[in-house]
């Protein structure tokens, strides 16, 4: 499973999971606002989260996304 963050622009700002393994289920993440170098976001906007999970007996990928509205 990934889970990855990108701006308005499509850019990716932040990699919260990548190419994890886990069981299936329900899972929570949390985004603290800041890149993967650890710099604050100051530019509102809609980012998207993107979640990709593969099935490892059908190699079957599937991706969902959503957006997150950032505001001051």
């Amino acid at each position: 499973m990934s889970v990855s963050i990108l701006d308005p622009n499509g850019n990716t700002v932040r990699t919260l999971l990548s190419n994890a393994s886990q069981a299936a289920g329900d899972y929570a993440f949390e985004w603290d606002g800041r890149t993967d170098a650890g710099r604050v976001l100051a530019v509102p906007g809609d980012y998207t989260f993107l979640v990709t999970a593969r099935d490892a007996a059908t190699a079957t990928t599937v991706t969902r996304r959503g957006v997150i509205v950032v505001y001051r």
